[in-house]
């Protein structure tokens, strides 16, 4: 979509520049004094879509299961590259597996034999707040030689994921992370696209792809090289013509539209170079689940020759596939695609992010009784490569909608900061020194993003799924179902989630450096009268 309400004027970039300059001075207050912010969309009932009202996780009715998770410290030698000091899950650099059947009762022991304080975080997952591991918000950190025991159950299904949550930027580059996938319960469908003959396509071979990057000098900057006071990802190279236009909505650059240079990318914590092809057999379909568990960097990726077809975002199910030709992950987004190749042959899953020449990950796709897999038989219709979009959260919701549905509450919050002071705001506070938005248990509620700075910022909601409504003032036609969503410079989005899972919980920018800046705050429920 080309439209001019998606675009920002030169004189608005500009008003936001200066306003930058003056938010962690005067705070939120003259923040909104000297922006004019767009009249807010009157809410509507909109396409017969309403907030869905269901419990965010449901009662145990699947099996109990134990598990334990032992972390330690220890030095890791990558393939081909530096050895540093890094963390283990039991004895594995990133964190193993969790897989569950979505009704599970997880019991899940976390053993700290560090020297440094930890928590996880259950990315994605509706657990209880005491379960959701933000220090000093759902609980005290893990010192030590100590273990705490989480508890909750394992729900919604998806492609979700586990991470540290105290120290982030140095505790999850350096292993702190892992993949956790909730399976549906037997018999039950999972979302997947289906064929044209109505049978859910079955993946011959899946593949979890936990994406992420190390600086050169990982012992004592995992992260890398920043751009003083806004970190590597966003930027003016990718608002005024870097990877994708303001339409894109749903794309960041480096600043002037690159990497940060010298880092290590890593799948699956090998780097690229060492990881294994991925291979389909003959006939067969690859199914993706990718995981962007970068500290800061985004990845645009693509595969020549082929494309993907998309059935979950955030491990939630689409209504219907969509095909593209590249893929975005803002860091803590996913996305679950299948692999579709016109031909047999070996292809290049790449980066189109200049300086992230280095991820390449092969795919070889095997003949089908000894020749090339004719389009009929891979289920894609007429989704051919030249058809395939190039990623935006527009082309995601299938355009747009007439109108945004009702919501009981509207809460502004104004992302700004940076322009080389390292702070980063929400509604001009950093945290912990934040003001906490109260909200009432069942009310639906609607967060009103503002992006009134140069760069982009993944925005993950603690303890609920919400859905992206619009985005730049137009609604869209098909509300996007997320938990982390990527508001780039001058964007205005607005996301509603229903208020079904009572306690204190954290929102936050997942661009790690940004929320340790100061990036984040607290949404508390109202106690019952």
């Amino acid at each position: 979509m080309d439209d001019e309400r998606l675009r920002p004027t030169r004189r608005a970039f500009l008003k936001a520049a200066g306003v930058a300059l003056f938010s962690l001075a005067a705070g939120y207050p003259l923040v909104r004094a000297l922006i004019r912010e767009p009249k807010p969309i009157e809410p509507a009932a909109t396409d017969g879509w309403a907030l869905p009202s269901t419990p965010p996780w449901p009662p145990a009715v699947g099996r109990e299961r134990r598990i334990r998770l032992v972390v330690t410290r220890d030095v890791v030698r990558l393939p081909g590259g530096p050895s540093f000091p890094a963390f283990r899950v039991n004895g594995r650099f990133p964190a193993p597996e969790i897989r569950a059947t979505e009704g599970d009762r997880l019991i899940i022991d976390v053993v700290n034999r560090t020297d440094a304080p930890l928590t996880f975080h259950w990315h994605g997952v509706h657990t209880p707040p005491a379960m959701d591991g933000v220090p000093f918000v759902s609980q005290e950190p893990i010192p030590p030689g100590e273990t705490f025991v989480y508890s909750f159950v394992a729900a919604p299904r998806g492609t979700r994921w586990y991470h540290a949550h105290v120290d982030e930027v140095r505790q999850i580059p350096l292993g702190l992370f892992g993949p956790f996938i909730i399976d549906p319960p037997a018999g039950e469908a999972e979302g997947r696209p289906e064929e044209s003959g109505g049978r859910p396509w079955e993946a011959e071979a899946e593949a979890i792809l936990m994406l992420h990057t190390l600086g050169p000098d990982p012992e004592n900057n995992p992260v890398g090289a920043l751009t003083e006071g806004s970190g590597p990802v966003g930027g003016m190279g990718g608002m005024m013509g870097g990877p994708g236009r303001m339409g894109g909505m749903g794309r960041m650059g480096g600043m002037g539209g690159g990497a940060p240079p010298n880092l290590l990318y890593l799948v699956n914590g090998l780097p690229a170079a060492s990881f294994p092809p991925l291979r389909v057999p003959g006939g067969g379909r690859l199914r993706l689940r990718l995981i962007n568990a970068s500290a800061t960097e985004p990845f645009w990726l693509e595969a020549p020759g082929a494309h993907f077809l998309v059935d979950h975002v955030d491990g939630n199910a689409l209504p219907e596939p969509v095909p593209f030709g590249d893929l975005f992950l803002a860091p803590a987004e996913r996305i679950d695609a299948w692999f579709v190749a016109e031909r047999s042959g070996t292809f290049a899953i790449r980066s189109k992010i200049p300086g992230q020449e280095a991820l390449r990950i092969s795919v070889e796709v095997a003949k089908a009784d000894g020749e090339s897999i004719p389009p009929s038989d891979r289920g894609g219709g007429s989704h051919l490569p030249g058809t395939a979009e190039s990623w935006s959260y527009w082309a995601l919701a299938g355009g747009a909608g007439t109108a945004l549905p009702a919501v009981d509450r509207v809460v502004p919050m104004v992302l700004s900061g940076g322009m080389m002071m390292p702070v980063w705001t929400i509604n001009g506070e950093a945290y912990p020194r934040v003001t906490p938005t109260r909200i009432g248990e069942g009310e639906r509620v609607r967060l009103e993003l503002f992006n009134h700075s140069m760069v982009d910022h993944p925005m993950h909601l603690h303890g609920h799924t919400f859905w992206v409504t619009s985005i730049q003032g137009v609604p869209l036609r098909r509300p996007i179902p997320k938990d982390t969503v990527n508001v780039r410079p001058m964007e205005r989005m607005t996301i509603d989630f229903v208020a079904n899972n009572p306690g204190r919980w954290l929102f936050h920018c997942h661009q790690l450096v940004h929320m340790e800046q100061g990036m984040a705050t607290l949404i508390e429920y109202r106690k019952q009268a």
